[in-house]
């Protein structure tokens, strides 16, 4: 049975509550989230319960830690919206709550409310009234099956910060985080060249590129986020780069803000979608 990492698996088991081995050898698990809710659409939300970074497990495994019987509601300053979960394969958990009564809104903050096995945990995000934007998309062969992506960021203001994410058509809905992608914005007003890289795909580390394959058509997610979501994601990215680097160590603790003993985000996004086709030849 195929053995997987924690720390190459999902972004929301990026979480250790054991800051050095010598100061404790128990885990305790705890609720781990990943939630978000975008501007003009409905909320999203993964849960899962958390292990500890050494351990390993299978792929059936993993979805013994997968949470599948929570309340989850979301509310705004006038009404509440009880998610709905449901069975969704492209998503790492392959359980996913979702809503579609509350949709977010340009400067509008939203309370997520997760109760579960006696628990009750909130948190609150705003979803951030500038979305950036990318202009002059281009595809650039490397080599004859192997093409770079690169683009202009162009940020509204100089308060956010941005995540690039990215899908492959035909493979799933779920939008990874480019490696490299994310970005500081504040106090930067200048539009800026990026490339976008591949996103990794943490259960096959070695046969990744940071440049998209001859038949890959990409779909790109540029994300406007605050500065909590920059500090969670970027801390999160670090990670996993220094996971692939024996000489350090990959366990920091994620910053959270969520409620109580859990771990994990609820972020607000404003998003722009993009779609790229690698030119003929």
């Amino acid at each position: 049975m195929k053995k997987l990492s924690v720390i190459l698996s999902l972004p929301m088991l990026l979480f250790s509550c054991l800051k050095t081995e010598e100061q404790s050898t128990a885990f305790h698990k705890h609720l781990v989230v990943e939630g978000r809710i975008e501007k003009g659409r409905g909320a999203e939300v993964m849960l899962t319960l958390s292990k500890g970074f050494s351990e390993s497990f299978t792929e059936e495994e993993l979805q013994d830690i997968v949470v599948r019987w929570a309340k989850v509601s979301i509310s705004d300053s006038e009404n509440t919206e009880i998610l709905t979960g449901r069975y969704n394969r492209d998503y790492p958990t392959r359980f996913l709550y979702t809503g579609s009564l509350i949709r977010g809104r340009a400067g509008e903050s939203y309370t997520l409310t997760v109760e579960y096995g006696g628990g009750k945990w909130t948190a609150v995000t705003t979803v951030p009234s500038s979305t950036a934007q990318l202009s002059d998309i281009s595809a650039e062969w490397v080599s004859d099956s192997l093409y770079r992506i690169t683009a202009d960021l162009i940020p509204e203001t100089d308060e956010d910060s941005y995540m690039v994410e990215c899908n492959i058509k035909g493979q799933g809905t779920y939008f990874r985080p480019a490696l490299l992608g994310i970005l500081s914005g504040q106090r930067q007003t200048d539009t800026r060249r990026i490339t976008v890289n591949r996103p990794i795909d943490y259960t096959r580390i070695t046969s990744y590129t940071t440049l998209f394959r001859e038949r890959d058509t990409v779909n790109i997610r540029l994300l406007t986020m605050s500065g909590f979501g920059y500090e969670y994601w970027s801390m999160w990215e670090n990670n996993i780069i220094n996971s692939l680097n024996p000489i350090f160590p990959a366990d920091s603790n994620l910053p959270t803000n969520i409620s109580g003993s859990a771990a994990g985000i609820w972020c607000g996004y404003a998003a722009r979608y993009y779609r790229v086709i690698p030119p003929a030849k």
